[in-house]
């Protein structure tokens, strides 16, 4: 069920996050919120002058980016998670939860549903995969930014984020089998990333390096359906494309085109961190 485009101009929500933010968060722990959220760290606007609480003022900067940066629908799904992130993680007075509660079940237009937190596990393979594609950057933000004065984690190849993804799968997957090769395509062969070898999916990560790059992942990710739909134990090919500095022009176009385009192969393609364009 798609979310409304209400909750990131609902102004008497964003007052009240804003107020809880003021009395439990730090400045770092509301960044944290926004980007765990699936917000960029870029997004964030700084406003010339303070007016009241900096925690306050914080949250607003971060409103004001998302709005500027991405869709309604978009930045209305990140203010939904991170209100239950505060459920989550705060010991509200009655009020304050009813009404939170209340605004994000409003806007997913529930009647009989049960409020789900983030805590909640995954029950199959593929929306288990889906949290831990979409939750990328939320990984990777707490090694690159870590406490104590800890030297970061830099995440600058594909190997960096492949490894960082194939942690992640351990846990829930048994049987993950890593570059193993493809029967040939027009003369050649490629190595899966990984592939789920119990529920024939296979999982492919590339990472953005330069614009020059950029322009070709849509020939790469071409090929490798090519080559992964030869292969007996392919059924499913989710495809991540790991752009953080935002180099890819058109996500959402180059995602269409992939899926619509691909053949013998159900094909699912992610860019990450998400990013629509206004």
């Amino acid at each position: 069920m798609q979310v409304s485009d209400g909750l990131v101009h609902n102004t008497g929500l964003i007052r009240r996050i804003a107020v809880i933010c003021k009395d439990y968060f730090t400045l770092n722990t509301i960044d944290d919120l926004f980007i765990y959220a699936g917000a960029q760290e870029t997004w964030r606007v700084d406003f010339d002058e303070q007016v009241g609480s900096m925690r306050m003022q914080h949250v607003n900067e971060w409103v004001e980016g998302l709005k500027q940066w991405t869709d309604d629908s978009n930045a209305s799904e990140i203010i939904r998670k991170v209100v239950l992130q505060i459920l989550d993680e705060c010991e509200l007075d009655e009020p304050s939860r009813k009404f939170l509660e209340r605004a994000i079940a409003g806007s997913k237009q529930w009647s009989d549903v049960e409020i789900k937190t983030t805590r909640d596990v995954p029950n199959d393979i593929e929306v288990l995969l889906e949290h831990l594609i979409l939750g990328l950057p939320r990984a990777i933000y707490p090694l690159k930014n870590r406490r104590k004065g800890r030297p970061e984690i830099q995440f600058s190849s594909e190997y960096d984020v492949q490894d960082l993804f194939n942690a992640l799968l351990q846990p829930w997957i048994r049987d993950i089998r890593t570059e193993e090769y493809t029967p040939s395509y027009a003369g050649t062969s490629t190595r899966m990333d990984f592939l789920l070898y119990d529920h024939k999916i296979v999982c492919e990560l590339k990472f953005v390096r330069d614009a020059t790059h950029a322009r070709k992942v849509g020939d790469e990710l071409t090929l490798d359906i090519a080559h992964y739909r030869k292969h007996p134990d392919c059924a499913k090919l989710y495809a991540v494309v790991y752009d953080p500095n935002g180099l890819i022009s058109n996500p959402d176009g180059l995602k269409a085109d992939i899926e619509a385009g691909s053949e013998e192969l159900q094909v699912m393609v992610y860019f990450v961190p998400h990013r629509t364009l206004p």
